[in-house]
């Protein structure tokens, strides 16, 4: 191999590796956008569906802490929920501050919630799940 076509084979090589990164760098930028974007959307999404359901049922109730925080309550029973803005994260702690938390991933435009290793779970499941692990301690 000549000093050319090595030069050449080098250069190739250090430009894809660029490209990889530039790419990589890209979908990384249009995740944290999707994530801040589509997350609050969600987060206050998931705070009406809360409320509505609270409402429905008529024993369980909501207080909202702030902008990325609400508690729901039954008896003496109480429930945090929590909002991670920087990567989407919805995070849940019971009395003894034992933590779970939902999941996201971006799919797209979108940010996708999950529950363990499940399917995609709606707005509305993730609600009606967290009240059911509310309900379930007591």
């Amino acid at each position: 191999m000549g000093s050319d076509e090595f030069v050449g084979k080098i250069r190739q090589e250090i430009a894809a590796q660029q490209q990889r990164a530039d790419s990589q760098r890209d979908e990384k930028l249009h995740d944290a956008k999707v994530i801040s974007n589509r997350g609050i959307e969600l987060w206050g999404a998931l705070n009406r569906v809360a409320v509505r359901r609270v409402d429905e049922v008529g024993t369980i109730a909501y207080t909202l802490l702030s902008d990325r925080q609400f508690a729901l309550s039954y008896g003496s029973e109480v429930l945090k929920v929590s909002f991670d803005a920087g990567n989407g994260t919805i995070a849940y702690a019971g009395p003894q501050g034992k933590v779970n938390s939902f999941a996201p991933r971006v799919s797209g435009e979108d940010l996708v919630y999950y529950w363990g290793e499940s399917a995609p779970i709606s707005i509305e499941e993730l609600a009606d799940q967290i009240i059911s692990i509310l309900v379930e301690r007591r």
